[in-house]
């Protein structure tokens, strides 16, 4: 491990740090508003149901739109097979996770990654989400 990780951040990163999760956390908690609607359901649905190439696309580039303006990124698609499968990716803040290390550097807030899938697997339509921890890594970035 490089030495250089280990030391602290400077003042004007831990500001820039504090706005970038502060912006992180209004899209989310907007992103998370929209997830419970009837319309999201709905959206998900009609991607997942889309017949044809076309209509896949176009309910496609709707959900897309939709999640983007969450700060979402697309990370993979499957429109030409039976079912039909998208995922997003999304950036979320969250509280330190709870870990027994008597270094502070493991006691601080993070960012993970939350995974947006819609679409259709076998037997059941879904518009689903789950979280993938980043670490301190994503908190460190360089100008």
């Amino acid at each position: 491990m490089k030495a250089e990780l280990l030391l602290p951040i400077d003042a004007t990163r831990r500001g820039k740090l504090r706005l970038w999760k502060a912006g992180l956390t209004n899209r989310y908690a907007a992103f998370d508003a929209w997830y419970g609607t009837r319309d999201a359901r709905r959206l998900a649905s009609d991607f997942a149901h889309a017949g044809s190439s076309g209509g896949r696309q176009r309910k496609l580039a709707r959900l897309d739109h939709i999640l983007t303006a969450f700060g979402a990124q697309l990370e993979h698609r499957q429109l030409e097979r039976k079912h039909p499968f998208a995922v997003w990716a999304l950036l979320r803040p969250r509280c330190a996770m709870a870990r027994d290390d008597p270094e502070p550097r493991f006691m601080q807030d993070c960012v993970v990654v939350e995974y947006i899938a819609a679409g259709r697997l076998p037997g059941r339509t879904v518009l689903d989400s789950a979280t993938w921890t980043l670490g301190s890594a994503i908190t460190r970035w360089a100008d």
